[in-house]
């Protein structure tokens, strides 16, 4: 085994402790969480700003790492090669688009389960195939944080941006909310 190797595998065991004891969503359990709800027919929020979720893609925080965003659509690796270096080395992947605007519960369902066992494309490359054991965060595409109000901008000040993460599901009358909380 290489050193590499055993640096990932230490990095992802200790990755795997501190989950244990995060009350953070993972993908399976996003999945249960929403199958549980009664009425799937019912518009998806999330409870910050009542934002919509749309896709979800690998989160820059750590590319091995979901995030759901709420602007754009995700993508992952289809088994077509789109390109190939001349050693076989590196190989860039067709993509396919995943997400829905403005979802039901029962279709953004079908989107968390259409991720499990995908492989995303990092931020700046890397290739990531996600589990139901795959943490799920909430940040736009190339983002590590969430902007958590509809405060303006400081240009020096970005402190209403945090590392946003799943904790719940809340289903209410007439539509269910993904619960969130942040880092501090």
């Amino acid at each position: 085994m290489d050193l590499q190797t055993i640096l990932n595998n230490a990095v992802a065991a200790k990755r795997a402790e501190d989950l244990k004891n995060s009350p953070q969503l993972l993908l399976g359990e996003m999945i249960l969480k929403l199958e549980l709800v009664k009425n799937k027919d019912l518009p998806l929020f999330i409870d910050l700003m009542d934002k919509r979720p749309k896709g979800i893609d690998s989160w820059r925080g750590i590319y091995a790492e979901l995030a759901i965003q709420t602007e754009t659509f995700g993508s992952y690796n289809t088994d077509k090669i789109e390109w190939e270096s001349k050693d076989g080395e590196y190989k860039s992947y067709v993509q396919k688009e995943i997400g829905k605007e403005n979802p039901t519960v029962a279709e953004w369902i079908d989107v968390l389960k259409e991720a499990v066992g995908k492989t995303f494309t990092g931020y700046k490359g890397g290739n990531f195939t996600m589990g139901k054991g795959t943490p799920v965060y909430l940040a736009e595409n190339g983002e590590a944080s969430f902007k958590t109000d509809d405060k303006e901008i400081d240009e020096k000040d970005y402190s209403n941006y945090k590392t946003t993460y799943f904790i719940d599901v809340k289903e209410e009358k007439d539509k269910v909310y993904l619960i969130t909380a942040f880092e501090d």
